[in-house]
């Protein structure tokens, strides 16, 4: 079975993007409205300097930086930063459901080879 072809898992890609995007939202929302002391207190390990550090990748790399949200961790953090450094909703809905697709995607592709990998394992 070819995935890439596979209705389904178009499907379950494409949810799971939409989610993963509704998701990253919130916080999004939450730079925009540029309230500092509360994207803090939802990342207290986060240092001070991290986030001035972004104010650099996001003058340097503008909404590239967003594709980044497809790696674990980076989803949590980079989307309140972008919204604090004036990426616009339409840039940012663009590229973190770009990143989201891709994510899922190897998600899938990865799920799917382990369990086809298994059943060859266990036919031999």
């Amino acid at each position: 079975m070819n995935l890439l072809v596979s209705p389904l898992a178009w499907i379950v890609v494409l949810v799971l993007a939409a989610l993963g995007l509704a998701g990253s939202l919130p916080s999004y929302h939450l730079g925009r409205k540029g309230n500092i002391p509360a994207i803090q207190e939802r990342f207290p390990r986060v240092p001070e300097e991290r986030w001035e550090q972004f104010e650099g990748l996001f003058e340097r790399w503008g909404a590239l930086i967003l594709l980044l949200t497809a790696l674990p961790g980076f989803g949590m953090i980079i989307p309140p930063a972008a919204g604090v450094h004036g990426i616009k909703p339409i840039s940012f809905l663009i590229m973190v459901g770009i990143a989201k697709l891709i994510r899922f995607w190897v998600i899938v592709l990865l799920l799917f080879g382990s369990v086809r990998a298994l059943q060859i394992w266990l036919g031999s």
